[in-house]
């Protein structure tokens, strides 16, 4: 994808996530041995169920995963219309844990595909173009649309999560393709009318926030990746997330070399 494949797509290593630890089981205690209890008071009480652990969070769009065949007729529309896909969500295809993702299985039967339109041949800098599609369950177009925005030189579309009223969509905006990428994110209906359209800090120098995870998680989304302080390009862990009318949460930077 050329200079802004190289831009969007730093080789930073991320540590595995903590595997998920049981809770404690009580230890059996012996008993002294009892006399047998009245029928009445030998009745087993009612179980209560326990209560989640204290700062679970609820995925907003967890569903079971689709079949990896489904995906079958918008991975043939990529294919044969030559659609790029941001290649380190591609992961996620499917969004079946509220990951965004870059084709998306919707409610309705058919996919949403997020990608990025240049012409053949080539790279030239400023004819790229962020696509979302929407498919039918056959794969056949029911309507795409291009989210070019002024400032921006060069674009790759990356992913997208459903709501359920449409869509957030995420979208590397560069302001030159030498530069790294400005996270942009816009809402937009079933349609694909923008609802609203925001952007997160900096210009693409140091400073500018790079998240690789976004996930729909209690009404927001939320990020994390790496951000680079100054131009020395030591990588420090960033987090952020936005609320789904567009607000920024919260943007914060972790410590120094968290993936080195």
């Amino acid at each position: 994808m050329g200079a802004v494949h190289a831009c969007g797509e730093r080789e930073i290593r991320y540590p595995p996530p903590p595997a998920p630890t049981a809770a404690p089981q009580p230890v059996a205690q012996p008993v002294a041995a009892a006399a047998a209890p009245a029928p009445v008071a030998a009745a087993a009480a009612p179980v209560e169920p326990e209560p989640p652990a204290v700062g679970t969070q609820t995925t907003a769009t967890a569903k079971p995963p689709t079949p990896d065949h489904v995906f079958e007729p918008a991975r043939r529309f990529v294919k044969q219309t030559k659609l790029a896909l941001y290649r380190y969500h591609s992961k996620h295809i499917g969004n079946a844990a509220g990951f965004l993702a870059p084709i998306l299985h919707t409610r309705d039967g058919g996919f949403l595909v997020v990608g990025t339109r240049r012409p053949p041949g080539k790279y030239r800098v400023g004819v790229s173009r962020p696509i979302v599609a929407k498919l039918d369950a056959s794969g056949t177009k029911v309507w795409e649309r291009a989210y070019t925005s002024g400032g921006f030189l060069d674009y790759e579309g990356a992913s997208a999560v459903e709501l359920s009223d449409g869509y957030i969509v995420y979208i590397l905006s560069y302001v030159h393709p030498a530069r790294g990428s400005v996270v942009r994110l816009l809402r937009i209906d079933q349609k694909g009318t923008k609802v609203w359209d925001t952007k997160l800090r900096g210009n693409g120098r140091a400073g500018t926030p790079h998240p690789q995870n976004l996930q729909l998680v209690d009404q927001k989304v939320v990020m994390d990746g790496h951000i680079y302080k100054d131009t020395t390009e030591t990588a420090y862990g960033w987090s952020g997330s936005i609320d789904l009318d567009g607000n920024v949460l919260s943007d914060q930077v972790g410590a120094a070399n968290p993936y080195k």
